[in-house]
């Protein structure tokens, strides 16, 4: 069995909440700064941690639309205008065990 290195360039997609959305893997330091940046006085801020870390994998999206139901393109930006609900559905489903992960570190 051999091991595969992360490619940042492979992009993945999962369906969430009726939307498509297209991400890619994160680098071992990637996360671990990510978890630094999220870290306040010694504890994990969740909600920064989560934004931060779908800023860094989401590249795009498919059936995400505005309150006058306009299909609306992909931008990072957006992505705090998410519903909470589909922000942490988004982690949970990309990265299961990353509040935890990022807990014990």
């Amino acid at each position: 069995m051999a091991v595969k290195l992360i490619n940042k360039e492979v992009v993945k997609q999962i369906e969430v909440d009726g939307a498509v959305f297209k991400y890619r893997q994160l680098t071992l330091s990637e996360k671990n700064n990510i978890i630094k940046g999220a870290t306040v006085a010694g504890e994990i801020d969740n909600i920064k941690f989560s934004l931060d870390i779908l800023k860094a994998v989401l590249v795009g999206w498919d059936g995400v639309i505005t309150e006058d139901d306009q299909v609306i393109e992909y931008k990072p930006e957006l992505i705090e205008l998410l519903p909470e609900n589909t922000i942490f559905n988004l982690i949970s489903t990309i990265f299961p065990t990353a509040v935890e992960e990022a807990e014990k570190n």
